[in-house]
């Protein structure tokens, strides 16, 4: 914004009062004009940010369900059927060994809510909303987090049965693999509720964002 001086000699307190009028009102019309534009600037980033957070959270949910499903009709199933074969070893029986973990997690993306925050949106947001999105990334963090803990316990006992015959394995160790099984079976459970409670934050902040 520039602002000139009188092409010529203001000679009267009128002429002076006119020229202070015609400055005021263009400084004001520019004003508005540079506020009107970082108006529409700040819903442009804030709108950009929502959708990409929200197709973000979108991939999430899918990926986090399919790895729930697979929680749910395979991993606990094969890790139950594996405490038992151990446990039926332990007690002299000789069944046929062969055991299962096929472990698959939920890779979850975060780079949007980094992204909404390079660009600023936040600071144009609410405070509620910003809460919302904030509780969701965290609540995302912690499932990964439970997640890491329970594969690094699937990964202790599946390690034990490397090389191993199962039926010349001293007793002692067999009841203590059953225990490492138990341990990752019980990491599983845990992993599990955290990602029903994270698909529930999902739907709820999607149903929101429509």
């Amino acid at each position: 914004m520039e602002i000139h001086a009188p092409e010529k000699p203001i000679l009267t307190i009128k002429e002076a009062a006119v020229h202070l009028s015609i400055v005021t009102v263009g400084i004001l019309i520019a004003l508005s004009l540079e506020g009107a534009v970082e108006y529409v600037h700040h819903r442009r980033v804030v709108r950009e940010a929502r959708e990409i957070m929200r197709q973000e959270i979108e991939a999430n949910r899918t990926e986090l369900r399919r790895a729930m499903s697979h929680i749910k009709d395979k991993q606990l199933k094969e890790m139950q059927d594996d405490i038992k074969l151990v446990t039926s070893i332990v007690k002299g029986e000789k069944p046929t060994p062969r055991m299962m973990i096929g472990y698959s997690t939920a890779s979850l993306r975060s780079a949007g809510h980094s992204t909404a925050e390079l660009m600023g949106a936040f600071a144009y947001m609410d405070y509620r909303e910003v809460g919302q999105w904030a509780a969701v990334y965290d609540l995302q963090a912690d499932f990964l987090r439970v997640q890491a803990a329970g594969l690094a316990e699937g990964t202790g006992a599946f390690s034990f049965l490397i090389g191993r015959d199962l039926l010349t394995t001293p007793v002692g160790q067999l009841e203590s693999e059953a225990d490492m099984l138990r341990r990752a079976s019980g990491s599983l459970v845990v992993t599990s509720q955290f990602g029903r409670d994270l698909l529930q934050a999902y739907d709820s902040v999607l149903a929101e964002k429509k």
